[in-house]
């Protein structure tokens, strides 16, 4: 079968290390197909933040230690995006286990619009575990959603002369923060299946227990 073919000295160890390195390279695609994830797998350090709740009170992400925390960058104005977004958290935090602590912040990016009570009255339906966050201008929140490299900013929309008519450009991520204040998986997709979602944070549940 292998007629013809000659291993010079040291020749075979090389063909060996040769494989040996594929296999290091195959390995993170191995692990991922032997533990599949929905999300982007990110494992570092969520950057600390202290904003205002709708109450006007300092709201820490340290607050939220001991539960899992879902976190959204988002704007009430948002023609689609940011109301999908919402309708997953929402879905999931009605699908999942009760043994399962978990927490839903959205951070608007729209301080001038989304006032206090505009979020109390768009997030007063879903549940005592979601909270509506503003930073005290919008400088401030491109500061914080830039370290989670979420940047946006504000664009005037075409063919409208009303500046106060504006849209926030932004990539819609979804980030899930693990019970000891660790980034877990960043979610990219506009259209996101709660259910999958579920499925990573229960497999980390799972590791934890």
């Amino acid at each position: 079968m292998f007629r013809g073919v000659r291993f010079k000295k040291g020749g075979l160890f090389g063909v060996v290390l040769v494989l040996a390195l594929s296999w290091l390279w195959l390995l993170p695609a191995l692990m991922s197909w032997l533990n599949p994830a929905y999300g982007i797998r990110l494992d570092k350090p969520a950057p600390a933040f202290t904003l205002l709740s709708t109450q006007g009170q300092p709201h820490s992400l340290s607050q939220h230690e001991g539960r899992f925390v879902l976190l959204y960058f988002g704007y009430i104005h948002c023609d689609e995006v940011c109301h999908n977004q919402v309708g997953v958290m929402f879905n999931l935090n009605h699908q999942k286990p009760d043994n399962l602590p978990i927490d839903f912040l959205f951070v608007t990016m729209d301080p001038k619009r989304d006032t206090a009570e505009t979020l109390r009255r768009y997030f007063e339906q879903f549940g005592d575990n979601f909270h509506a966050l503003t930073a005290r201008s919008v400088k401030a929140t491109q500061a914080l959603a830039n370290r989670y490299h979420a940047p946006f900013s504000h664009e005037p929309k075409a063919s409208v002369d009303n500046k106060e008519d504006y849209e926030v450009t932004h990539p819609g991520f979804l980030y899930v923060i693990d019970p000891q204040g660790k980034l877990r998986y960043l979610y990219p997709n506009q259209h996101l299946r709660y259910d999958k979602i579920l499925q990573d944070i229960a497999r980390l549940q799972s590791a934890k227990g």
